[in-house]
């Protein structure tokens, strides 16, 4: 099923991440809330969708309300993945202006890859549009889908060079 690149973009730009994966990727309603003790912080995450297993999180700004740094993020994923291994972070600053996907490509014997698209208000969002149209479950899919497929589709995605 193709997106509809234009609502995509809408969604990207209000934010709506919940109505973006639900609505439009084919994802599940996923309601969770941690707050993540890092350093002299505590970053809140709320679970937005999941498919199969693999959650999708939205983590909130720190105190400053930017969004964490790269060694942050990290720590912030490492701690996600005791509870939900395979996982996809949204993280997003205070304004509302800024995104930062992350997912961390894991595979035996290597170290992790972390993947990173950013997203700023008011710039097309074109990239990461198209990359969430890989990661959309079509109707006809549903049933045999997997948490290797949605992984395998998330590796599409964001394990691009």
């Amino acid at each position: 099923m193709p997106l509809d690149l234009a609502r995509t973009k809408a969604r990207l730009a209000a934010f709506d991440l919940k109505g973006l994966f639900i609505e439009d990727l084919g994802w599940d309603h996923f309601n969770a809330m941690a707050s993540l003790p890092i350093g002299a912080e505590a970053y809140t995450i709320h679970g937005i969708a999941e498919k199969r297993g693999m959650p999708v999180f939205e983590c909130g700004p720190g105190s400053s309300g930017d969004i964490p740094d790269g060694q942050t993020r990290q720590k912030i994923e490492r701690v996600v993945a005791k509870k939900h291994q395979e996982h996809l972070l949204v993280f997003s600053d205070g304004p509302k202006t800024i995104q930062r996907w992350q997912w961390v490509r894991r595979e035996r014997g290597r170290p992790l890859a972390y993947r990173e698209l950013s997203y700023r208000k008011g710039q097309g969002g074109e990239l990461v549009a198209e990359r969430l149209h890989a990661i959309a479950v079509s109707f006809a899919e549903e049933e045999s889908l997997t948490l290797t497929d949605v992984t395998a589709k998330l590796k599409g995605a964001f394990d691009v060079e």
